[in-house]
């Protein structure tokens, strides 16, 4: 069994406090939301504070499915392989895109890396797109609990393989690291960036 990540669960509650706090200790009950958000906040738009609920929840939902994935990634029936691989490849991007929202709305520099695990989802879940087909690699039934290999479409011989598991702990410790200096920036300076 992997070790869970709960990093990045506790990083999300320290924001959820942090943001609510702030919220809270600025309510106005004589204003209307919307223009409470945009005065005391600085939100360009109300949409941004609902972005950043739906952040704070696709965080928790993504780090249940890659914690699920997990405790149970041996699998016995080849369909359950495939769910749970698509799963696990769908929560993170999912995650990833959610951090990186907060990122642009924050406006914190986005930190970018390769990820093979990102580089992974992107190619499985466009393996039908008649342009990414031109990208040579075709998703097969190649793969066990460790590794995935993706055989090129002009030369089944050449493959790139992909470890799972190395994969996955890579990318929880680049978004552990992102949401980190995230909140950090955000706690340090909220009062020239952001009013609150």
């Amino acid at each position: 069994m992997w070790e869970e990540n709960v990093e990045i669960q506790k990083l999300n509650n320290e924001f959820r406090d942090f943001y609510n706090d702030k919220i809270s200790s600025k309510w106005d009950e004589n204003k209307i939301f919307k223009e409470y958000m945009q005065q005391a906040c600085g939100f360009v738009t109300i949409e941004w504070h609902n972005i950043i609920c739906s952040v704070m929840d696709a965080i928790d939902d993504t780090s249940t499915v890659i914690n699920e994935y997990k405790q149970h990634w041996l699998w016995e029936r080849h369909g359950e392989k495939l769910i749970r691989l698509y799963g696990l490849l769908n929560a993170i991007y999912c995650q990833k895109t959610a951090v990186d929202s907060l990122s642009k709305i924050l406006w914190t520099p986005l930190q970018k890396e390769q990820l093979d695990v990102i580089d992974l989802r992107n190619i499985i879940t466009h393996i039908t797109d008649v342009e990414y087909w031109k990208k040579a690699y075709q998703f097969t039934h190649h793969f066990d609990d460790e590794y995935i290999w993706l055989p090129e479409h002009t030369n089944r011989w050449n493959s790139k393989k992909y470890n799972i598991k190395e994969s996955v702990v890579k990318y929880e410790n680049f978004i552990n690291n992102i949401f980190k200096s995230l909140i950090r920036s955000i706690q340090n300076n909220h009062k020239t960036k952001w009013k609150i």
